[in-house]
């Protein structure tokens, strides 16, 4: 038998082999365990093909609109990058809502880095990125997210109201953005929120810990440990003067 690099055409040699053996128990046992198998892997590796087939249509509608956005996995691992100013990113969002995804999205500058976000966080205003509460009219359109990532950009309670109906949020980043403990009303609503990260922004220990006692799934260690650390910069703001 020639063997072959291909593990689905080997398998379908073998079970011809096997099959061609009658009146044997073992052989016909063995012939259902490789068809059943061939069967699975045309199953993955069709799967593969037909999500990578998927995103790369959705990717080029994208481009072909002038959005700028990638992915990270491709969609089975739903999570979408979006890039460049609001110009580039309602494009980008406007594809995104048609064809109903991600459950993950990031709105990201490929030359912000964690340090700049530190010095912006430090002089007391927010980075400014170029995406700013227009794209937020979108991005409250999709109600399927889970998580949100807005980390950075000159988002505002005005871009924070937009998102009061995503009921299946269970996390959003709003680290060095805008917002104030008035955005945090309009997510109150939110009941499947876990996790909301308001470092270096206009947020207060107050306004968080009001968010908290509206939402119980926020009531968990990550969240008192990010209350506590913003309580402590306050009290040094306050010796500092």
């Amino acid at each position: 038998m020639v063997r072959t690099a291909y593990p689905t055409t080997l398998i379908i040699v073998e079970w011809e082999n096997m099959c061609n053996k009658k009146n044997n128990p073992i052989n016909w046992l063995l012939c259902g365990i490789a068809f059943t198998v061939f069967v699975l892997l045309a199953i993955w590796f069709g799967g593969e093909y037909y999500f990578e087939w998927k995103d790369c249509k959705i990717q080029q509608e994208i481009r072909d609109a002038g959005g700028v956005s990638s992915t990270h996995g491709g969609f089975q691992d739903d999570t979408q990058y979006i890039y460049g100013t609001d110009k580039q990113a309602i494009p980008a969002l406007q594809i995104l809502i048609k064809h109903r995804i991600p459950k993950r999205l990031y709105f990201k500058d490929k030359s912000l880095t964690d340090e700049k976000i530190w010095v912006a966080g430090k002089s007391g205003t927010p980075w400014l990125k170029a995406i700013t509460d227009k794209s937020m009219k979108y991005v409250g359109q999709m109600t399927w997210l889970q998580s949100l990532h807005l980390m950075g950009n000159q988002i505002s309670d005005e871009g924070i109201k937009h998102l009061k109906r995503m009921d299946n949020l269970s996390e959003i980043n709003l680290m060095g953005t805008m917002v104030t403990d008035h955005g945090l009303k309009y997510l109150a609503g939110l009941s499947s929120l876990k996790i909301i990260s308001v470092q270096n922004t206009f947020v207060t220990s107050d306004g968080l810990e009001w968010l908290m006692n509206q939402i119980p799934s926020l009531n968990n260690d990550r969240m008192q440990e990010q209350l506590q650390n913003i309580r402590a910069l306050e009290k040094q703001a306050i010796k500092n003067k």
